[in-house]
């Protein structure tokens, strides 16, 4: 024969086992998945817009935090007191 899936008494359970696997515990793991997968991606971006530039139509009062802030994390890093 050619290969062995393609005999007939192969065949007669091909649905039945290649759809085992779909039970309520494979979709429930499938979206515990998802949902891990999308919490890292969301986490990634968060944190990437944090540590980014503030975009150029942010308030006046935003950029002059900003500026503080960058200010200070400089100055402590300079004198040796950043942890």
């Amino acid at each position: 024969m050619f290969c062995r899936a393609w005999r007939v008494e192969d065949r007669k359970d091909w649905n039945r086992t290649n759809l085992d696997i779909l039970t309520p515990e494979f979709f429930d793991t499938l979206v515990i998945a998802n949902v891990i997968i999308g919490l890292a991606i969301a986490g990634r971006r968060f944190l990437r817009d944090i540590r980014g530039p503030l975009p150029d139509d942010a308030p006046e009062w935003a950029h002059a935090r900003y500026e503080a802030a960058s200010s200070i994390r400089s100055s402590n890093s300079i004198s040796g007191q950043d942890s």
